[in-house]
């Protein structure tokens, strides 16, 4: 067990006598999971000579946290602090921080750089506030334990090779020794790397510095990397940090707004955690309150429910016909009137949120509503807007993809008009960084259309454009949609998809996995029965989750899951959004529609936590247009079309893959093709 405490470190070490990395730096990196520190300097010399202590550190799951200084002119420091973009800030900083990396030797270089990609390494750039000629000279840090034991340092010693040559002393301070100086020097040093230290601004790197530093590698990772060993689980009922900062700022924005927040990262039990602190401020006022809770679909709603009486809320499910509801929600409500109960929580799908007999029940409310939409993009379709309460105090809105990019007038900014703005975002990045979702490894698998595949796409391209430029009608967006769902299907279902899925299935063991289909084919066999076939003659115990089963036969699916008495699931669409199946590990995409939002949430849907999980596998069947130089023009309009949806899915997952670098070579070939099909 690493172990800080159980170490008798030196009081202090004069590197004239003796190395700091033998006798401090090589034996609390082997017992730490957390190394912070804040210095001047860093160079290629400090990493060779502590690469076995990082190794190991970093292997064994360990973070490092480093303030550093790059080598600024007065003219950069003052463009830094008179800029207002922090990402013109963060470039300037950073363009001088790549010089030290550049004339750094190779390997220590890409250990570096490794590091950061991996957010195992978390870098600061600190800059100082004045521009009178004051350099940032901290050389202090600590170390802590899983136990959270800390050993503290202070002196004159950088990380620098020169650190060992040059006379520098470190004055090392264990907690059971000296507690008060240990607690000052994590003091100031989070007051540093906090952006609160008077004299010192720490700037954060921007996801294209992150961008930059990926491109930027040229060798494979020099380490073992623990991917999510050490993964933090949701504690029953007990809140998460920036779970608590959610919740303080709905309230904060007087009850209103829209949570961004990652698939997997706690949305119900955020908004769970909001209605019953807002119950809770209701019930000692002694004053009446509603709460609607919309969701997209059923099995949400039964999901809601199981959690809502974890919570001790008595939500009433609405959906369906009105018999199975209406007679509660109404005695509930009528109660409410006389004054015997305090609140009254309805659950409803969008569906039964937009029939008359909910908008009747929603009329006759005349006390104080919290509206609370979960997957709240979903209210952006016509019907569902037209049937939101106008009458709610508070609102609440959930998403983990708050835009749809492909689909017109669907955007933040509709979400806006009724739930208020965006109060809080907590992407995939923020979750995989801070162990709450497992990283993940994606393999983009090319599927070439073929001869036949390809002039049908091409035909409806064709359609599809000249659909574009005719004169506005009413039946205008209705047959454009029609015809993009139409090719959608052909890219969904090609045959090669298939052969690639029976290829990859065989060589998969022991992972628990969901198939995603097309909805429909122009072939004789539907796209789900193609892919439970080739799932069954890979001896995979497997069954199908659609529409078509029954609420019952859904939670049995994932209870076989869970159990591993199933070990494959074929869907169309009824898992992309809000389904919890946390030992899922790995996700083969033969369909992904050009929706943001649709290929976010699936990709969400493997990354949650579960025991001996320590990273995902994402499959990823690209369409790609036949090679050809005789392509006519409009074939290579239609392909650059293909290339292009495809590109921007690519590009997103590979981006924060655990094996990015891979990916770069099938971005390249998407180039090539974009290039060979550019108008004459």
């Amino acid at each position: 067990m690493r172990d800080l405490s159980s170490i008798e470190f030196p009081q202090s070490i004069n590197t004239g006598n003796e190395s700091a990395i033998d006798a401090f730096f090589s034996p609390s990196l082997k017992n730490a999971t957390e190394y912070c520190v804040a210095v001047a300097y860093f160079s290629s010399a400090w990493i060779s000579e502590a690469a076995p202590g990082l190794a190991d550190f970093v292997s064994s799951g360990g973070r490092l946290r480093w303030m550093v200084s790059p080598q600024l002119s007065a003219d950069d420091i003052e463009a830094i602090n008179s800029s207002s973009s922090e990402n013109q800030k963060a470039m300037i900083a950073w363009n001088n921080l790549e010089r030290i990396l550049f004339f750094m030797e190779k390997e220590p270089r890409e250990i570096l750089t490794w590091m950061i990609a991996d957010q195992v390494l978390e870098l600061r750039l600190a800059i100082p506030r004045k521009t009178n000629g004051s350099i940032f000279h901290a050389k202090i840090g600590y170390l802590s334990d899983p136990q959270g034991y800390k050993v503290a340092f202070s002196g004159s010693y950088n990380i620098t090779g020169a650190a060992n040559r040059n006379w520098e002393r470190i004055d090392i301070f264990s907690y059971k020794d000296e507690p008060k100086r240990v607690d000052s020097i994590c003091a100031e040093w989070e007051a540093l790397w906090g952006d609160s230290d008077p004299h010192t601004s720490a700037i954060k790197v921007t996801d294209e510095i992150m961008d930059r530093v990926r491109k930027s590698i040229s060798m494979k990772r020099p380490y073992h990397h623990q991917a999510a060993n050490d993964a933090i689980p949701q504690e029953k009922h007990a809140l998460r940090d920036y779970q608590i900062k959610a919740i303080n700022s709905w309230f904060d924005n007087k009850g209103k707004g829209v949570l961004v927040m990652a698939t997997g990262s706690g949305k119900t039990f955020t908004a769970l955690k909001i209605t019953e602190k807002l119950l809770e401020k209701y019930i000692e006022r002694k004053t009446p309150i509603v709460v609607i809770i919309a969701v997209p679909y059923r099995h949400l709603l039964e999901q809601w429910s199981s959690e809502a009486s974890e919570h001790g809320i008595d939500l009433v499910k609405c959906f369906e016909s009105k018999s199975t509801w209406l007679p509660l929600a109404t005695s509930r409500l009528a109660d409410l009137r006389l004054g015997t109960i305090q609140s009254v929580v309805l659950g409803v799908t969008y569906a039964t949120l937009a029939r008359e007999s909910f908008q009747t029940v929603i009329s006759s409310i005349n006390c104080h509503t919290l509206f609370i939409a979960d997957e709240a993009h979903n209210v952006l379709a016509d019907t569902t807007r037209r049937s939101l309460p106008e009458n709610a105090t508070f609102r609440l809105g959930l998403t983990a993809t708050p835009e749809r990019n492909s689909e017109p007038g669907e955007s933040t900014e509709l979400l806006e008009e009724y739930f208020g703005k965006v109060i809080f975002e907590f992407g995939i990045e923020d979750a995989i960084k801070n162990r709450y979702l497992t990283p993940y490894k994606y393999y983009a698998i090319p599927c070439t259309m073929s001869d036949l595949e390809f002039d049908r796409y091409t035909e409806l391209t064709q359609r599809i454009y000249q659909l574009m430029n005719f004169h506005e009608d009413s039946q205008k967006e209705d047959s454009l949609k029609r015809l993009l769902m139409e090719r959608a299907r052909v890219v969904g279902d090609l045959d090669s998809k298939y052969e690639q899925l029976k290829t990859n299935l065989s060589k998969i063991e022991n992972r628990k996995t969901l198939i995603y289909c097309s909805d429909y084919s122009d072939s004789s066999q539907k796209p789900i029965e193609r892919a439970m076939k080739i799932a069954s003659s890979s001896n995979l115990k497997m069954r199908k989750f659609t529409h078509t089963e029954s609420m019952k036969e859904r939670a049995d699916i994932i209870r076989l899951l869970e159990s591993g008495r199933v070990d494959t699931v074929v869907a169309i669409r009824c898992l992309d959004e809000g389904v919890d199946i946390p030992s899922v590990d790995s996700a083969h995409f033969l369909a992904s529609s050009t929706s943001h939002r649709q290929f976010i949430q699936r990709r969400g849907r493997v990354l949650r936590l579960a025991p001996s999980k320590t990273h995902s596998y994402i499959y990823d069947y690209v369409a790609l247009p036949p090679e050809g130089t005789d392509h006519t023009d409009l074939e290579k309009k239609a392909s650059l079309s293909l290339i292009k949806r495809e590109r921007d899915r690519v590009e997103e997952f590979s981006r924060i893959a655990l094996n990015f670098q891979e990916c770069d070579e099938f971005l390249k070939n998407l180039e090539r093709l974009e290039k060979n099909n550019e108008p004459n």
